[in-house]
């Protein structure tokens, strides 16, 4: 650990007692990088391991509730796009 920044999706990694540690697993709607399925992680406290996902979820019917909301046809069209 030399105070890099790695991008570790999908997958597991160990967590340390004497490094302290920022991790985000991103969101479900409204993502910034290009993918636009929902990502979250679950952090294991037994193992001491962050487990990354990434999960498929109905863009259409969100898009569409958000049109319907009144919202912006920008903030819909990007959850397709994954940006």
């Amino acid at each position: 650990m030399d105070g890099t920044v790695e991008l570790k999706a999908d997958n597991t990694f160990k967590i340390y007692k004497k490094y302290d540690y920022l991790i985000n697993p991103g969101a479900l709607g409204q993502p910034r990088d290009r993918d636009p399925r929902g990502a979250f992680l679950v952090y294991d406290t037994r193992e001491s391991t962050v487990n990354f996902y990434r999960v498929e979820y109905d863009i259409q019917a969100t898009t569409e509730k958000i049109l319907r909301a009144g919202l912006s046809q920008r903030l819909a069209e990007r959850l397709k796009l994954g940006w």
